[in-house]
C-alpha cells in the first residue's frame, strides 16, 4: 500500500489510511511503502515515521510475528519472531522511529521501536512490558530516490490471526 503525499512546504509529509488485513500467510507483506524524491533528506534531515496497526490472535496455535523497516537496500529487523499473546482482539501495535542522515547524504542512523497494548512475550531486546527497540547504521545514497517501507511477516499460518494497518504518517524534517 502506497503512502499519499500531503505536503512539501516544510520537507515531505506523507500519510496512509487503513489498509487490508494480513491473514493466513507467511509471505513478507508491506504495511506501508513510499519512494522519497532524490535529495529530499539533504545532509542532515531525518525521516520520522509512525505506523499504527491492530492485531487479533486466536486461543491456540498463535504464529510469531516479524516486523522490518526497509530504506533503499538496507533492512532493520525491528522485531524477529515475536511470540504474540493469545486471545487478542484488535489490540493496537505502534511502530515508530527515525532514519537520519548524519552530516552526509549516505550515512544514516536508524532507530525503531515497536510497542503493543496487551503485551508481547519477553524477548532479549525487551526494554519494558511490550516494548522493543532496535538501532542500526545504514549507508544509502539519498541523492537518488530511495524507497522506504515497513513490512510484517507471520511465522506460521493461522486463519484467525490478522494484522491490519490502521494509519501511518511519514515526515522528512
Amino acid at each position: 500500500m502506497s503512502l499519499v503525499l500531503t505536503d512539501t512546504s516544510r520537507g515531505l509529509r506523507l500519510r496512509q489510511s487503513a489498509g487490508s488485513a494480513i491473514t493466513n500467510t507467511t509471505a513478507e507483506t508491506s504495511l506501508i511503502s513510499a519512494t522519497l524524491p532524490a535529495g529530499i533528506m539533504g545532509l542532515a534531515r531525518a525521516l520520522e515515521f509512525v505506523c499504527v496497526a491492530t492485531i487479533t490472535t486466536p486461543l491456540v496455535s498463535i504464529p510469531t510475528l516479524t516486523i522490518r523497516v526497509k530504506f533503499g537496500g538496507s533492512t532493520l529487523t525491528v522485531a524477529a519472531g515475536l511470540s504474540l499473546v493469545a486471545s487478542l482482539t484488535n489490540a493496537p501495535i505502534l511502530l515508530s522511529g527515525s532514519i537520519a542522515n548524519i552530516d552526509a547524504t549516505n550515512v544514516q542512523y536508524v532507530y525503531c521501536e515497536v510497542r503493543q497494548s496487551g503485551g508481547l512475550v519477553s524477548q532479549p531486546i525487551s526494554i519494558a512490558n511490550g516494548s522493543f527497540i532496535q538501532q542500526a547504521a545504514f549507508a544509502e545514497d539519498t541523492t537518488a530516490a530511495v524507497t522506504f517501507s515497513i513490512t510484517a511477516q507471520f511465522g506460521g499460518l493461522s486463519a484467525t490471526t490478522n494484522l491490519t494497518h490502521q494509519f501511518s504518517k511519514v515526515e522528512v524534517v
